[in-house]
């Protein structure tokens, strides 16, 4: 019995521990079964309901709570603030005041004064030439707006803003200013030099020719007449062509010179005369900023980019501390004053001259010129439109 007793436990012990296996293994199969049921049912139902199934519906009560928490978290501007706190506001960002004292609004027009509504007519001139008005709109419609920087007196708006503005070339298609003036000089000495050399060239190739094809004397017009009849026509038309163009390019290039040499630009050769800061106010043609043709060649070829405010300004102290209108005679400039003082003695002349014919026909019908210019001058000046009095006649004599 007892070893029977003893077997008896050991297999007791096995079921018990078989019978708890089991049912935990029936546990697990019923709570998988439970699941995938839970999933499918969860799967089975559409997306807008998902939601709905594990959230609860929210009352009145509820709204009103959450309401109250966020205006708590999140507080509306107040509509009305404490009279202090709105002194304290006033005190720190003042409102702008509408009216000052009167000492404090003349120290305010000192500091920073209106601008005149009335100007001299030169300066008036001058302002309008160095601050353009923006040139019309494009075909395109897209307007030329300048570069917006400070301008000086010799600048001009041509596409954009150009320093000692010359002239705008359509050979080359470019506006021509102070930064490519000197090689478009050297282009067109180079372009003289060129067309100096290929009419001699032309005309030796030509004479070589006659006496090696014809056997020729080696002269220049049986050369001509020979190229004429036929033979060598490209070389002839070259030749005629450049002796036609070369006196163009002989202008270009000694116009180029000069301006370098006085100290101008090809525009204000043209302009001279409407420049206001090109002429004096008694004298005509003066250039403030001629130094003498070696300074101004100097400045041309090696410095050309200077202050024109302060160029002008120390070529007009210097005319006033010499009590002088030109800033140099060894300059070509003065040809320029010269040509201005001789048109204005010749339109001189020709007023007198024609004073003098109005005279002289007066006279043979038998009217006092005297009286009917002086009766004239007293009806224009009736109706406001008195016309200048004519300049006597310094060889005037009655007949």
């Amino acid at each position: 019995m007892g070893p029977w007793r003893g077997g008896s436990e050991v297999w007791r012990g096995s079921f018990e521990r078989l019978s708890r296996l089991g049912s935990a293994a029936t546990d697990i199969v019923l709570s998988w079964t439970l699941c995938c049921c839970h999933v499918s049912a969860i799967a089975s139902v559409p997306a807008k309901h998902v939601h709905t199934l594990h959230t609860p519906r929210t009352t009145a009560a509820q709204h009103a709570a959450a309401a109250a928490l966020q205006h708590y978290i999140h507080p509306a501007p107040p509509t009305s603030i404490h009279p202090a706190a709105a002194a304290l506001q006033h005190y720190i960002h003042p409102a702008p005041p509408t009216s000052i004292h009167p000492a404090a609004a003349a120290l305010q027009h000192y500091i920073h004064p209106a601008p005149p509504t009335c100007i001299h007519p030169t300066a008036a001139a001058l302002q309008h030439y160095i601050h353009p008005a923006p040139p019309p709109r494009s075909a395109a419609g897209n307007p030329n707006v300048p570069c917006m920087l400070p301008c000086t007196p010799r600048s001009q708006v041509c596409n954009r803003c150009v320093r000692r503005f010359d002239h705008h070339c359509p050979a080359v298609g470019n506006c021509i200013g102070e930064g490519n003036q000197r090689i478009f000089v050297l282009y067109l000495w180079m372009v003289f030099a060129c067309q100096l050399g290929i009419i001699p060239a032309c005309a030796a190739f030509m004479r070589q020719l006659h006496v090696a094809e014809a056997g020729g004397s080696g002269a220049l017009l049986p050369a001509l007449l020979y190229a004429s009849d036929g033979h060598h026509h490209g070389l002839l038309l070259m030749m005629v062509l450049h002796c036609v163009l070369v006196f163009p390019g002989g202008y270009l290039a000694l116009r180029g010179a000069f301006c370098a040499a006085s100290n101008l630009t090809v525009s204000e050769l043209i302009k001279r005369r409407t420049l206001p800061y090109l002429n004096h106010e008694l004298a005509g043609y003066c250039n403030r900023f001629d130094r003498g043709s070696l300074a101004n060649c100097y400045q041309f070829w090696a410095t050309p980019s200077v202050d024109w405010w302060g160029e002008y300004m120390r070529g007009d102290r210097d005319m006033v501390a010499r009590g002088v209108t030109l800033t140099t005679v060894l300059s070509p400039g003065v040809l320029l004053r010269w040509l201005d003082v001789y048109a204005t003695k010749r339109r001189a002349a020709e007023q007198q001259w024609e004073h003098k014919r109005m005279h002289s026909a007066l006279t043979s019908l038998g009217i006092d010129a005297d009286s009917a210019q002086r009766s004239v001058q007293v009806s224009a000046a009736a109706s406001g439109t008195a016309p200048p009095a004519p300049r006597p006649c310094c060889n005037h004599t009655h007949d």
